[in-house]
């Protein structure tokens, strides 16, 4: 079996959508994010990677179960916005 090439990476394809993406994206419900603490289970001390990390709104919901959150996002404008609701946020990088 032959692996598929990856798609073409779109560079910047969610520059445009930074600006809206949080008013037109419902939050994650705190119930989820309680859930999926448990199920992992997150003790207080790991290390979480919120990798294409948008405007942060999983790395901030999870930082108080973690140790260090890391997030990441290609886009440049969605990082701004992470960087922003982070800002307050010790353990987010």
């Amino acid at each position: 079996m032959t692996a598929q090439p990856a798609a073409d990476f779109e560079s910047r394809r969610f520059q445009t959508a930074a600006a809206h993406y949080l008013k037109g994206r419902p939050p994650y419900p705190e119930q989820l994010i309680a859930r999926v603490a448990e199920l992992i289970p997150l003790d207080g001390d790991a290390r979480l990677l919120d990798l294409g990390c948008g405007p942060g709104q999983l790395a901030v919901a999870f930082a108080p179960r973690v140790g260090e959150v890391v997030a990441m996002d290609p886009e440049p404008e969605m990082l701004a916005l992470a960087r922003e609701a982070g800002a307050a946020v010790p353990n987010m990088r």
